[in-house]
C-alpha cells in the first residue's frame, strides 16, 4: 500500500523513465496498469487537499519548465479579474446558466 503522495509520484516517475528497453517498458506496461489502477484507488482515498496537491504535482510533471514571465502574467490576470468581481465591474453567472448557454451554442440554438 502506498502511504503518501511522494510514494505515488515516485512510482509514476519510475514508470516513465526514458532510458529503459522496450522489453522492460512492455513488461512494466502490464504491471504498470495494475499499479496505475491501485494508485488511482489510493489517490481517490486521499483528502481533497491531498488530491489537489497530487494533481498539481502530476500536471507540473508534464511541463517542468516554468516561464517566470508567463507565471507573472497569469498572477496579474487573476488579480485583475478578482478586482473586477469585487468592484462590481463584471457580473458573475451561475454554472447552471453557463452550462445552459454552452449547450445551446453546441446545439446551434
Amino acid at each position: 500500500m502506498v502511504d503518501s503522495i511522494g510514494e505515488i509520484i515516485a512510482i509514476l516517475e519510475r514508470l516513465s523513465c526514458p532510458e529503459r528497453s522496450w522489453n522492460d517498458l512492455a513488461r512494466d506496461a502490464i504491471i504498470g496498469s495494475m499499479e496505475a489502477d491501485e494508485l488511482l484507488k489510493q489517490a481517490l482515498a486521499l483528502s481533497d487537499k491531498e488530491r489537489a496537491e497530487l494533481a498539481s504535482s502530476l500536471i507540473d510533471s508534464l511541463d517542468p519548465g516554468v516561464d517566470a514571465d508567463t507565471e507573472l502574467a497569469w498572477q496579474e490576470e487573476i488579480s485583475r479579474r478578482l478586482a473586477d468581481i469585487e468592484n462590481g465591474r463584471v457580473k458573475t453567472i451561475s454554472w447552471d446558466e453557463v452550462s445552459r448557454k454552452g449547450r445551446a451554442l453546441l446545439d446551434g440554438r
